[in-house]
């Protein structure tokens, strides 16, 4: 159930306004990105963590494209939402390691003011010293986090030419029915 919930939730990231507007981009001459959506069909197979991008188009040369620019724009929605949430977690530890550097800036403030032999100067130094450890601590993290490798995932085939074209609607239909 949960592998049919990502594999719907990603055909429909494929034929969003977003990839659509990437892939008109990387297309070129497309007034409204919206309309490369109809020329767009997205499959999943049963029982396999893919997508099957195919694009139709006058030449082989426009749906090989199309499909192509598909693919590549719904890898960079998905980098750019990864790494969106990796700079919102930097950014959360950026705050923190900012209040840790303010806290460590009063506690010498304490110090440089307080008798060495006075419990308040005690107090002060082991609170600086877990500070430090703290600030230490979420410097390492967002150190990691800032490093984690972004993946949109990986196009097994590239698009390919068409080796011969596809029927649509009405001819699709006839052909079908003279075959029955």
């Amino acid at each position: 159930l949960e592998r049919t919930a990502d594999v719907q939730t990603e055909l429909v990231v494929v034929r969003s306004d977003v990839v659509a507007q990437r892939a008109a981009e990387a297309i070129g001459g497309v007034d409204d990105p919206r309309d490369l959506l109809a020329h767009l069909t997205v499959e999943a197979p049963p029982d396999a963590r893919v997508l099957v991008i195919v694009y139709s188009a006058s030449t082989a040369e426009a749906a090989q494209a199309g499909a192509q620019a598909f693919s590549d724009g719904y890898i960079a929605v998905k980098e750019d939402e990864q790494q969106g949430v990796i700079d919102q977690q930097v950014a959360i530890y950026d705050e923190q390691i900012a209040t840790l550097t303010e806290g460590i800036a009063d506690q010498d403030a304490i110090l440089a003011t307080t008798d060495e032999d006075s419990q308040e100067y005690k107090t002060a130094e082991r609170n600086r010293e877990d500070l430090r450890s703290q600030k230490s601590e979420r410097e390492a993290a967002r150190t990691e986090i800032e490093s984690t490798a972004v993946d949109g995932g990986t196009i097994i085939t590239p698009a390919r030419l068409p080796r011969q074209p596809k029927a649509k609607g009405l001819g699709r239909t006839v052909a079908a029915a003279l075959a029955a």
